[in-house]
């Protein structure tokens, strides 16, 4: 067990200390470090009234990352109250500005992800407070990809 937790020390070093590289979330299926896609959505309007809508459904998303098959990256994807889905989650160097958490249209989601499947919500919590939920930083020890899902699902429950 020890040597477990010194390997898994040793391998948040060496991510915190060089962030993007992103190497170990590379499995062609969303963010850290591959190709950009164009945005589907391109007015601020627009994305305000995508982070508006409120979500029906949430269900925690996960898949292999492809250099470290031991960890999965998990984030949730949503139904929100037009039926259109997205798939959010956080990574080291995903986001802008903003954060570090993508919002990407469901239709992008490689076969990679897997889920166990979306139950209702009723808490009246909107994308923006899911991607707010997920934090603004990324430290791959303390607040990654695990952490932000859970406090996203945390929010959409209503807590």
């Amino acid at each position: 067990m020890k040597v477990l937790a010194l390997a898994l020390f040793v391998f948040c070093a060496i991510i915190q200390l060089n962030p993007t590289s992103a190497w170990w979330s590379k499995s062609g299926g969303g963010g850290g470090g591959g190709a950009t896609r164009s945005h589907d959505i391109k007015s601020q309007s627009g994305l305000t009234n995508l982070y508006n809508q409120k979500i029906k459904t949430i269900e925690r998303v996960s898949r292999k990352m492809a250099n470290v098959p031991v960890f999965k990256h998990q984030g949730v994807r949503v139904t929100l109250d037009d039926g259109s889905k997205f798939l959010v989650h956080k990574g080291s160097g995903y986001g802008g500005r903003g954060g570090q958490n993508v919002v990407t249209n469901d239709r992008h989601m490689s076969k990679k992800w897997s889920g166990a499947g979306a139950r209702k919500v009723n808490s009246g919590a909107t994308l923006g407070d899911l991607v707010k939920a997920g934090g603004k930083n990324y430290n791959v020890a303390v607040d990654n990809c695990y952490h932000g899902a859970t406090r996203m699902e945390k929010k959409a429950d209503g807590n």
